[in-house]
């Protein structure tokens, strides 16, 4: 069973997104206000409970989103410029590169198929979720119920398959980092075999998630405070802070499952330095 030391690769997430916070906040700018423009356009069209139409007015910010988390990875791990707005953005020299180069795709091969497999799975899952949540609303605008099964153990089984699949398909949610370093997903999912794998990618992904959220709602809280609800003001505010959360929360995650996953990769022996 793969496993790493999941606190550790949080911490080690949160210490290297803060040393390099000057040069990450850069390239992250652009990502900040692309998904801000997408979560105001979702606003003025009216779409915020139609998740399916939301979901594709926020692929532009997605797009931008990949370029930085497969940035990131290669950041963090080679040392190599992280490319936003069609630039290299040169980073700073003073660490040296935490890990030789792992796999044998060449670097842009690597970079490649690790954008076309981030943007991927963030459609599936803006899909999904938003299928979901339309298809909720659709009940409660017509009062439908959902037909109500009693409870037995052919159910019972049936929804415990259904919780396994899901926690292990978790690990399919980080497929773009290992090939991002170069290596082939199917490397990955052969080191990564055991159910309980997805255990510890779930709890780096929790460490690094909880604390931001909860920062989020205080923030929204003092943007509803500060300004009358509904108000154009307030709407800008809330997008800001909801872009530029999200997108750091997504930076915290790739660089924990970095550390992680690399420490995986190397079969749980040796860990990154920092």
């Amino acid at each position: 069973m793969a496993s790493f030391d999941f606190v550790d690769a949080a911490a080690k997430g949160y210490e290297f997104l803060w040393r390099e916070r000057g040069y990450i906040s850069r390239v992250a700018i652009p990502v900040v206000f692309v998904k801000m423009a997408c979560i105001l356009a979702v606003h003025l069209l009216g779409a915020d409970k139609q998740f399916l139409f939301s979901g594709l007015i926020m692929i532009p910010g997605f797009v931008l989103e990949a370029i930085l988390a497969i940035g990131l990875v290669r950041f963090l791990l080679y040392r190599e410029p992280i490319m936003i707005s069609g630039r290299a953005v040169p980073p700073p020299q003073d660490n040296p590169p935490i890990a030789r180069y792992m796999g044998g795709m060449s670097a842009s091969q690597a970079v490649q198929a690790g954008f076309a497999m981030y943007l991927l799975i963030r459609i599936v899952q803006v899909a999904f979720s938003g299928w979901v949540q339309d298809y909720k609303l659709l009940l409660d605008a017509t009062n439908v119920e959902p037909e109500q099964v009693d409870p037995n153990f052919l159910g019972m089984f049936a929804m415990l398959g259904l919780l396994w699949v899901i926690v292990w398909a978790f690990r399919l949610g980080w497929l773009f980092v290992p090939l991002a370093m170069g290596l082939s997903f199917m490397t990955f999912l052969e080191r990564i075999k055991g159910l309980y794998s997805s255990f510890y990618l779930f709890a780096a992904w929790f460490l690094c998630s909880l604390p931001l959220l909860v920062l989020y709602g205080a923030l929204a809280n003092l943007v509803q405070i500060v300004f009358p609800s509904g108000t154009g003001v307030g709407i800008v505010f809330d997008a800001l802070i909801l872009a530029g959360i999200e997108t750091t929360m997504v930076a915290l995650q790739v660089l924990a499952m970095t550390y992680g996953i690399t420490e995986i990769m190397a079969g749980g022996k040796g860990k990154p330095k920092k």
